[in-house]
């Protein structure tokens, strides 16, 4: 539906088009969006921690140059691997991220490449230049591999919601050339990031590359085999019981999280200490202790090696809550390992993204597997690769889809996203046609008839800004052979497939107010399906996530998420089903009045102090005392509406009373610092006192 209107709010270019007199012409929007935006950023310089995605709006894949292999930065982060500035290229990866500070999972790179095979870094990287980059595409010249006559290797990528298509364009093959040692074979890679917990299979004929990455940064199901489980609700071993204390167990990016522990003169003491916090954990399959440098403990031959400090002191050691990760079966060239710590030794991560990769033309020379690749980014990767006859071979067509359900799903998404009737420029043809539908939403109006050369520069902001408000949340549903629509389910402890649509990739603590009511307003078919989304997820988890990527992460303060579904049920038009409504109250309600154990990622952090002081005082568990309470608040307020709508006079009372303690940590003798405006809110003990040490 089309929407012509005028606002500020939302986005901030759109407070640079205010007013109504003529509309401007823009029959492609999607020709003004810069995707390099906000993108010029480091770990220690940012303009916008995003990522210059190209797929479809709100795909459930996105696809996008690696220029960056450095080693970990921001203590063992790889999540800065992209700079507009980089002139490397290390290749086309399918990424999740939403955030550097959430990080990636289901990653993947898909590497071209022409010669001898590069094994290591830095040798593995590209250079490319003369890019293109948009929503719908990306075309850029390889120039590692030119033939000395202006003619080099050129890649175009575009994506669909579920899968990409990359064509590669080689240099003209030059038999004379063969005799001086100037390799001219054609290869395409597919790296993994773990060789302990990804697969993958390799096959020449028909060409193809098949597996799955287990790759993730939290936020996945993990479980114990039913045997295990039954071991220890019957009192056998438990993880108290193991007779070796302290050893150090690897992972892969499935830390739950780390702590530290205040002993430094007793080894076994610390371990225990940490021991004793993985069995209290239902999460917790594994545990091991970091020490730091200035430690005696660290000099002991049964300690583990020294290892990442984050979020731990150098002078205390660190105690990571670990789970681990095993690949049960399967028929791929190399299967993933999984490795043992204390707990129960045998340990399944329920979580796969599935991929697979065919190529055009449909024969390769070659097919291999190499594994424990050293890349900088990965010290034990997983590759394989396709090599194909220079002499026959100049053009490359490679079709990838992927899936969170199967390995049969992620070829049945091939199929049908990708099937081979459609030419790289057909694919690209329809994701520009999409952008453009999904831009148009909105048509822009100018002030005034007069021209003004900054028309161009306001739309080229405006469009931007759509663009961005169009790629998140995701959704990770996928359409069965019968055509059903069914997902995999990160919030679901056993990871398995349900009915409907689910929603990952977003975090309600800055999007509640911006993004949510302008997908709402100008998206609103988008807005249903994220609300149906969010309401599975708490079918299947329990509770509304907050920051899912791709299950809850357990960011931010509070649970904003309640003001998105509390305004869905006052809209009136967004949930048509009166069991749906009241599910939907169900769950905005729980997160109100359920207080959860500290830790826990579930609901709200420190509501027991904030039921029983009004607020989240100062010596309490919550460490955002007046964010957190001021947030409680709003979300409070958002579900006393909803209460009021449907009849629940109670709650509804309760729920607008608690909102209303703002003015408890309102200190009236406080002074806004340089503009003198009397009173500020602030933080309070539970013995009521404000804190004395504050500065505004």
């Amino acid at each position: 539906e089309m929407v012509s209107t005028s606002f500020c709010g939302f986005l901030p270019a759109f407070a640079l088009l205010l007013g109504s007199a003529q509309v401007l012409g823009t029959k492609d929007p999607v020709d003004h969006v810069d995707i390099l935006l906000g993108t010029k950023s480091r770990i220690d310089f940012s303009v916008g921690n995003i990522l210059p995605f190209i797929g479809r709006p709100w795909g459930m894949n996105q696809w996008t140059p690696q220029t960056n292999n450095y080693k970990p930065n921001a203590a063992g982060s790889k999540s800065w691997w992209f700079h507009p500035e980089d002139m490397e290229l290390y290749g086309i990866r399918c990424t999740h991220q939403p955030s550097p500070w959430i990080n990636d999972y289901g990653n993947f790179l898909i590497v071209p490449e022409m010669g001898w095979m590069r094994s290591q870094y830095p040798n593995k990287c590209n250079t490319f230049r003369d890019t293109f980059y948009s929503p719908y595409r990306m075309d850029t010249v390889v120039d590692t591999h030119c033939d000395g006559k202006g003619n080099c290797l050129t890649l175009n990528l575009t994506g669909t919601e579920r899968g990409a298509i990359i064509k590669l364009t080689f240099p003209p093959y030059n038999p004379s050339m063969q005799t001086t040692g100037w390799d001219q074979t054609r290869r395409v890679r597919l790296l993994l990031g773990s060789n302990l917990t990804d697969a993958i299979n390799a096959v020449a004929s028909p060409a193809s590359i098949t597996g799955f990455t287990q790759a993730n940064s939290g936020g996945v199901p993990h479980n114990l085999k039913t045997d295990v489980r039954q071991q220890q609700q019957q009192g056998g071993d438990t993880c108290m019981e193991t007779s070796q204390t302290v050893k150090n167990v690897g992972y892969s990016g499935n830390d739950l999280y780390r702590f530290q522990v205040n002993i430094t003169d007793d080894m076994e003491a610390a371990a225990n200490e940490c021991k004793a916090q993985c069995c209290a954990d239902d999460g917790c399959r594994a545990w091991t202790l970091d020490f730091p440098k200035s430690s005696m403990m660290a000099s002991s031959s049964s300690a583990p090696p020294l290892s990442d400090r984050f979020n731990c002191s150098d002078a205390f050691p660190c105690c990571w809550i670990k789970t681990l990760a095993m690949y049960n079966g399967g028929s791929s060239s190399h299967f993933s390992g999984y490795k043992k710590g204390f707990g129960p030794e045998s340990v399944e991560t329920k979580f796969h993204h599935y991929f697979h990769l065919e190529t055009e033309p449909p024969i390769a020379m070659k097919a291999g597997i190499k594994q424990n690749v050293s890349d900088n980014m990965y010290d034990q990767g997983l590759e394989a690769f396709l090599e194909f006859d220079p002499a026959t071979v100049s053009e490359i067509t490679i079709r990838v889809a992927t899936s969170f359900i199967s390995p049969e799903q992620a070829k049945l998404n091939l199929d049908r996203e990708l099937p081979k009737t459609k030419s790289f420029e057909d694919v690209a043809k329809e994701s520009r046609q999409r952008w453009n539908e999904v831009l148009s939403a909105i048509e822009v109006e100018k002030p005034s008839r007069n021209e003004d050369p900054k028309d161009k520069e306001r739309l080229d902001l405006f469009y931007s800004s759509m663009y961005r408000a169009s790629i998140f949340p995701r959704s990770l549903a996928e359409i069965a052979e019968n055509g059903s629509l069914v997902h995999y389910s990160p919030y679901d402890s056993m990871g398995r497939t349900f009915p409907g649509e689910i929603m990952t990739d977003s975090g309600f603590w800055d999007a509640y107010r911006t993004l949510y009511q302008l997908t709402a307003l100008v998206h609103p078919d988008q807005y249903h399906k994220s609300i149906r989304g969010w309401l599975n997820a708490y079918k299947e988890q329990g509770w509304l996530p907050g920051w899912p990527s791709p299950g809850e992460r357990g960011a931010m303060a509070s649970t904003m998420q309640d003001c998105v579904i509390a305004d869905a049920i006052l809209r009136g038009d967004v949930l048509q089903d009166e069991d749906d409504v009241q599910l939907a109250y169900e769950a905005i309600r729980k997160n109100a009045f359920t207080v959860t154990p500290i830790g826990s990622k579930k609901g709200r952090a420190g509501l027991g102090d904030y039921i029983k002081y009004g607020y989240l005082p100062e010596d309490g568990d919550n460490q955002n005392q007046v964010a957190g309470t001021l947030n409680f608040m709003l979300a409070d307020y958002s579900i006393a509406m909803a209460a009021q709508k449907l009849g629940k006079k109670e709650d509804a009372a309760a729920l607008f009373k608690r909102a209303a303690n703002w003015r408890l940590l309102f200190d009236q003798t406080a002074t806004g610092g340089s503009f003198g405006v009397p009173g500020f809110l602030k933080a309070k003990f539970k013995n009521g006192s404000f804190v004395t040490d504050f500065d505004v």
